[in-house]
């Protein structure tokens, strides 16, 4: 008995059937894969455009408190960009409005200068002498200060970036010669200068060029805490000097360092 023509066909049917069976699920497959790629894209999505939207609302409730307790008549210049965000400043005023220090030095003149002033004028007491290397910025800062009639109460400095050697190391800082040596510093503030992507550790020299002019009980604050390079800076500032160390919850980091007493850094590492 001979085999059937049709049975070759037959074969060659149910193999190409397997073949569209094998393909159908391996495009299934994929179909499921791209889907579920396509969830886990959109749920970071929008778990990012939450965190934002918390953020920003963050940000406008601080700056509702910091306008209320600042009392200003007008009100504050841009906060964006290079200046220091609402809930840093925030930290910045409660510090001067309850330590009510004496004399203030900020690294970085802009906003800052205008609350930490505006302070000042609340209290009664104290000044703020700014350094900015920027002559531009300074200029700016200065018409700020005088439009708010806070001329009295802040010192922009002209302080350029100079070559010097701090801790062992060549930098790149603050001229401080328009910065008395006299001054007994209540509180710091650290803003300046900028990181850059070759000077991450920009602000280090802050800690052995001004802690040794802290008053007793003396607090520094630190913006931008939650980057690398501030994170190295205050271990680096804590090999030599001794403080209590608290954290602020900022929308950058901020790090407020408490010092009982004036601390001295060996000679040689100054």
């Amino acid at each position: 008995m001979s085999a059937s023509p049709l049975a070759p066909l037959g074969a060659e049917l149910l193999l190409a059937a397997l073949g569209l069976a094998a393909l159908s699920l391996l495009l299934s497959a994929y179909l499921v894969y791209k889907v579920r790629q396509v969830h886990r894209t959109l749920y970071r999505t929008d778990e990012a455009v939450r965190g934002l939207s918390l953020g920003i609302t963050r940000n406008l409730q601080q700056l509702q408190l910091l306008d209320h307790e600042l009392g200003l008549a007008r009100p504050l210049p841009l906060l964006r960009g290079w200046a220091a965000s609402p809930d840093v400043l925030l930290v910045l005023l409660r510090r001067v409005r309850s330590a009510r220090p004496r004399t203030i030095v900020e690294c970085g003149s802009g906003v800052s200068t205008i609350v930490q002033a505006q302070a000042c004028r609340l209290n009664g007491v104290g000044h703020v002498y700014s350094l900015d290397h920027d002559p531009a910025f300074a200029a700016a800062t200065r018409r700020t200060l005088s439009d708010f009639g806070l001329a009295e109460w802040a010192t922009v400095i002209d302080a350029p970036l100079v070559e010097r050697a701090v801790a062992g190391q060549r930098c790149r800082w603050y001229d401080l010669g328009g910065l008395s040596e006299d001054l007994a510093i209540d509180l710091l503030f650290v803003d300046g200068p900028p990181a850059l992507p070759h000077a991450e550790q920009a602000r280090f020299p802050a800690g052995p060029l001004l802690f040794p002019r802290l008053a007793p009980g003396a607090s520094v604050i630190l913006d931008d805490a939650g980057r690398p390079g501030e994170q190295v800076i205050v271990r680096r500032w804590a090999e030599a000097f001794s403080f209590a160390e608290r954290s602020h919850d900022c929308e950058k980091g901020c790090v407020e360092l408490g010092f009982p007493e004036a601390e001295q850094l060996p000679a040689a590492a100054q």
